[in-house]
This record gives C-alpha cells, sequence and structure tokens, in this order.
C-alpha cells in the first residue's frame, strides 16, 4: 500500500511538472517536422508518462513510442510500440483534419509491481490504434489511443488501454 502511495504521487507530481512546462513554453517554438521528440502525459488506464520518437523527416510516418504508466489494478507498466501513421486518413477539409493523423502498430508491454492480489511481473503484448492532432504552429500534439492486448506471463488475461495523450515536441 505504501509503494503504491508513493507511485502515485510520483506520478501527479510529474503530470503537473510535464503540464506546466508545456503551457509555459507553447508560444515560444513553431511546429516543424524538424522536432522528432515527443514528450507528455497519457490520462486514462493505465496514466503516466508517454513518449514519442519520429524515425522519418517528415514526422509522420514511422514512430516509436514509450511510456512508463501506473494502472488503476495497482501495478506499473513499461509499454513500447512501433507506430505506422497515416497523413490524411480523415481527410483534407479542413485544417483540424489536416493536422489530424491516424495510427496504428504493435508493441509489448511489461507489468511490475504489487498489490494484494499480484506480486510479479509480468509480460505481454498490444496493438495500439488511434489519432493524434498535430498542431500547426505550437509544438504540442494531443491524441486518443486504444491499445487492446494480451498479458502472457505470469497468467494470460486480454487487456485494454485507452488513453488520451499531450505531447510536447523538440
Amino acid at each position: 500500500m505504501l509503494l503504491s502511495k508513493t507511485v502515485l504521487s510520483f506520478q501527479i507530481s510529474w503530470t503537473i511538472l510535464l503540464c506546466c512546462a508545456v503551457l509555459i513554453t507553447t508560444d515560444v517554438f513553431a511546429f516543424d517536422s524538424s522536432r522528432k521528440t515527443g514528450l507528455g502525459i497519457v490520462i486514462g488506464e493505465p496514466t503516466g508518462l508517454s513518449g514519442k520518437f519520429w524515425l522519418d523527416q517528415a514526422g509522420q510516418a514511422n514512430a516509436v513510442d514509450v511510456g512508463f504508466a501506473y494502472s488503476f489494478g495497482e501495478f506499473g507498466i513499461l509499454m513500447g510500440n512501433y507506430l505506422m501513421h497515416k497523413p490524411g486518413f480523415f481527410g483534407l477539409g479542413s485544417e483540424f483534419a489536416k493536422n489530424l493523423v491516424a495510427y496504428y502498430g504493435a508493441g509489448g508491454v511489461l507489468y511490475f509491481g504489487a498489490s494484494k492480489k499480484r506480486n510479479s511481473a509480468g509480460l505481454g503484448f498490444r496493438v495500439p490504434f488511434g489519432a493524434e492532432w498535430l498542431a500547426p504552429s505550437d509544438p504540442i500534439g494531443v491524441g486518443l489511443e486504444v491499445a487492446p492486448g494480451v498479458r502472457l506471463v505470469p497468467d494470460t488475461n486480454l487487456i485494454l488501454h485507452i488513453g488520451l495523450t499531450f505531447r510536447y515536441y523538440f
């Protein structure tokens, strides 16, 4: 129980710090494709820190996504995904749709921590898909992700991760 409260307090502190950093700096830089790294938060199940690294020059085709989060099931999660993006999936009729990029991918997830029910590590895979809006004039991205998957070790369970992402790109 003490570990859970410590992890939750750490998570809240980092979330507040990252939100403040994004709010303070969003007017300073203009978003462009040379900004290949995004750091931020994911709010949902699980909730925590999120990072994204674009692998291409255009910044809208392939990326690696990582996260360190806390699940309401009282365990920590470390996840990593390879993502493929589809610009123009939602059409090009409006300025909003032009900057909304759909994506899908595959990745792994590592569970760790202790609760009254579990005191072990676990391993699984996930299939994330979603959309991220990349602000045209600010280095921020806001997205929604759904990632169904399977926990394989130590037992087999279906998993579902859903979250809102907020990232600052630099």
